[in-house]
């Protein structure tokens, strides 16, 4: 076994540590590890250009950074190791964490998707028949196809990308991970906004900030003020959730659970703060009813339920004595299959005036009585 230059070991090429940083609690229970134990030997590397690159091990390789420098050697065990054994090697080092971490499964599934992308790993092609709301194309998240010479070589599926995984990754969790990468990718959230954030209540950080910027979007704002919005109101939401807010919202009284109630009502409340409510609908004057009554009672007096009895003529002789005026364009009597359209197109005009009249009479100030 040789021992390497702590400063000279390069991570697994698959982790972005940049974007998916190191609990620092864990790396310092790792450290008093290495200050009661030493520096176990199990982690595995290969070498590229002579150089050492971790396969797993990423936290025990911090913590003997901070404890020995730069400078300080640590044991490796080298072996021949492809791109796709790094791979899933991160992706079972993740394994565990990604079941409490949203973060942690973030990032496999995300560096399965971009290696695909780049060819260094393969998936299983998606079956022949598989439909378009399904499909993905890397090196992207969402549930699109977009239309370039990526499709249909880079196509994959939530399935796919399970099955390369194993196991131990369930198809669950894979499109958890891939809607909040998409979330991410769309600008819909904001990036970090799942740091410290578990699974479950992953989902609700998104469905947050989608709730919010439909809302927004129906409020008139344009769409650009309205993704701003979703993504302080997904913002808000992960905060509470991080900083024990929500404890502070539920009601184990009421139907559901008191932690997803919670997080509704905090969602709620950070809607209502940036997005104005829609303004309830003027309730029309009873009149309008009398009149849409009368005008639907007519039409059908002079069109199909009494039809037959008395003439065209004769009923539109009694309806001119009651009314005292109307004009109609045709001459009074039967003339044919469209009469009947006529007359009541006639009466719908006439219970069009009517209601304007009684909308005038009673102005909203005074309901008449129904």
């Amino acid at each position: 076994m040789t021992k390497f230059r702590v400063g000279d070991i390069r991570p697994n090429p698959f982790r972005d540590l940049a974007r998916y940083p190191l609990d620092p609690v864990h790396v310092d229970r790792l450290r008093a590890s290495i200050r009661s134990t030493g520096f176990w030997n199990t982690v595995v590397a290969r070498k590229v250009d002579g150089v050492p690159e971790l396969a797993f091990g990423h936290y025990r390789l911090e913590a003997a950074r901070q404890e020995y420098g730069e400078d300080g050697r640590i044991p490796l065990n080298i072996e021949d190791l492809s791109d796709d054994q790094m791979l899933r090697m991160m992706a079972e080092e993740n394994m565990e964490a990604s079941r409490n971490a949203a973060e942690s499964a973030h990032e496999v599934v995300r560096a399965v998707v971009l290696a695909y992308a780049e060819g260094r790993v393969a998936l299983e092609e998606p079956p022949p028949n598989a439909p378009h709301s399904v499909l993905r194309v890397a090196p992207h998240f969402g549930r699109s196809v977009p239309g370039n010479e990526s499709y249909p070589k880079l196509t994959y599926t939530v399935q796919t990308i399970a099955a390369y995984l194993g196991g131990t990754w369930s198809t669950n969790r894979v499109r958890n991970a891939l809607s909040q990468l998409a979330a991410v990718e769309a600008d819909d959230v904001s990036a970090g906004v799942f740091r410290g954030i578990g699974p479950r209540n992953a989902i609700d950080v998104v469905q947050a900030g989608h709730a919010a910027e439909r809302e927004a979007q129906q409020a008139g704002m344009d769409e650009a003020r309205a993704k701003e919005i979703g993504r302080e109101v997904a913002g808000e939401v992960a905060d509470g959730l991080r900083d024990g807010t929500i404890s502070r919202y539920g009601s184990a009284g009421r139907q559901g659970s008191p932690e997803k109630m919670a997080v509704n009502a905090l969602r709620r409340k950070a809607i209502e703060a940036r997005v104005p409510p829609k303004p309830r609908p003027k309730r029309p004057p009873a009149a309008y009813k009398v009149a849409e009554n009368l005008r639907d009672y007519i039409a059908q007096v002079f069109t199909r339920k009494y039809k037959k009895q008395g003439s065209y003529g004769e009923l539109t002789e009694a309806l001119i004595d009651n009314l005292g005026s109307l004009s109609l364009t045709q001459p009074l009597g039967p003339r044919g299959p469209n009469l009947e359209l006529e007359i009541a197109t006639a009466l719908r005009a006439l219970a069009t005036q009517a209601t304007a009249y009684a909308d005038r009479i009673d102005g909203g100030k005074k309901e008449i009585a129904v």
